[in-house]
């Protein structure tokens, strides 16, 4: 039986699971694919992703609404 886990991803973990990065492992692939599990994103990680992009520091990845 797989246990459900709520998980709180970081900026380097967004751009990363955004951009396919393989930086992110297979098991935190999952564990974020998984409809089981919550995943949360902080506000700030969301701010801090915004700002940057703006000044281009780097491209993050736009998926179709």
């Amino acid at each position: 039986m797989v246990r459900a886990v709520r998980l709180l991803l970081n900026t380097h973990v967004i751009l990363w699971w955004l951009s396919a990065d393989v930086r992110l492992d297979s098991a935190a692939r999952r564990a974020i694919a998984s409809g089981a599990n919550d995943v949360f994103v902080s506000a700030v990680s969301l701010t801090v992703v915004t700002r940057d992009s703006r000044i281009a520091a780097y491209d993050v990845p736009v998926i179709p609404a």
